[in-house]
C-alpha cells in the first residue's frame, strides 16, 4: 500500500480529467496553493466556485467527538488536501479564503462541513451551497483520516469528493437553458445522480422534464405547421365553394390548426 509524505503532489485521474492534488500539513504550502489559485482564476474571483469537503477522525469511544482531520478544496483541476489535525498552524490566507463572501463553496451537505470546521477550528465558511453526489465506499469513508501519512486510496477519495462536488456545483449553477441543452446531448448515465439539495429539487426536476418533453415535440409541431396554410386563408378559399355545413366543418378544422400554431409559438418562447 502506498503512502503520501508530509507534503506531496499527486495526479488523480477521473474519467479523463487530471486533478493535480497537493497533500500537506504545512501552512506555507497552503499559502502558496491559495495564492496560485487566486492568480489562475483572477478573472472569476467574483463568482468563484470551490468544491469543499472534510473528513473526520474515527471516534475513540462510542458516540465520542469526531474532530475534523482534513479539509479538501478543489478549484478547476487543482485540489488541496490540508491535514488540519497535524497542521503546524492555520494560515490567515485560509481563513480569508473560506470567509470570502464572493466565493461559493459547494459540496454534499456542505453546511455540516462548515459547522464542523467552525466548531473544531473556528474556521468560518461564508457562503455554501449543497449538492448531492454518489455515495462513496464506506470502507474508505470510515478510515483513519487523522493518520500522519494518508494512503493513496484516501488521497484519491478525498480529491474526487471535492472535485465531484465542484463539478456538480458548476453544472447546477448554469442557466436553465444550458442545463436543458446539456441533458439533451448527454448520456443519462452521466446525469442520473445530479440533484439539488433544496426544497425546490422536485419542482425543478419536474419543470426540466416538462421543458424537455416540449422541446422533443417542438420539431413535430413545427413540421406540421409548416405544411399547413394559414387558418384564415384556408377559410377564405373554401367559403365561396362549400355549403354552410361544409364551411362550418372547415372553420372548426382551421380553428384547431390555429390553436396548433398558437401552441407552437408558446413552445418557442422556451428557446
Amino acid at each position: 500500500m502506498s503512502f503520501a509524505g508530509p507534503s506531496s503532489i499527486h495526479d488523480i485521474q477521473y474519467y479523463g480529467d487530471h486533478i493535480f492534488t497537493t497533500v500537506t500539513a504545512t501552512a506555507a504550502v497552503v499559502d502558496e496553493w491559495i495564492a496560485n489559485t487566486m492568480h489562475i482564476h483572477k478573472r472569476k474571483l467574483n463568482k468563484l466556485l470551490i468544491g469543499l469537503d472534510t473528513e473526520w477522525c474515527m471516534p475513540t469511544e462510542p458516540h465520542g467527538h469526531q474532530q475534523v482531520a482534513i479539509i479538501q478544496l478543489c478549484v478547476g483541476k487543482r485540489c488541496l488536501i490540508f491535514q488540519l489535525y497535524h497542521a503546524d498552524n492555520i494560515p490567515p490566507s485560509l481563513i480569508q479564503f473560506l470567509g470570502n463572501k464572493k466565493f461559493k463553496f459547494v459540496g454534499k451537505e456542505v453546511h455540516n462541513d462548515a459547522d464542523k470546521l467552525f466548531e473544531d477550528y473556528e474556521l468560518h465558511v461564508a457562503h455554501t451551497k449543497d449538492v448531492e453526489s454518489d455515495s462513496q465506499a464506506k470502507k474508505i469513508t470510515m478510515s483513519e483520516w487523522n493518520a500522519k501519512e494518508l494512503t493513496i486510496e484516501q488521497i484519491e477519495y478525498a480529491c474526487l469528493d471535492a472535485f465531484v462536488s465542484l463539478e456538480l456545483g458548476i453544472f447546477l449553477s448554469k442557466p436553465r437553458r444550458e442545463i436543458i441543452q446539456y441533458l439533451e446531448n448527454t448520456s443519462p448515465k452521466k446525469i442520473v445522480n445530479l440533484t439539488l439539495e433544496s426544497d425546490q429539487t422536485t419542482e425543478d426536476c419536474e419543470q426540466l422534464d416538462e421543458e424537455l418533453d416540449l422541446r422533443q415535440n417542438f420539431g413535430k409541431y413545427k413540421e406540421d405547421v409548416r405544411r399547413m396554410k394559414p387558418a384564415r386563408q384556408l377559410v377564405s378559399q373554401t367559403s365561396r365553394k362549400k355549403s354552410p355545413k361544409i364551411k362550418k366543418r372547415m372553420s372548426k378544422k382551421a380553428n384547431s390548426r390555429q390553436e396548433l400554431v398558437d401552441e407552437m409559438n408558446a413552445i418557442s418562447l422556451i428557446n
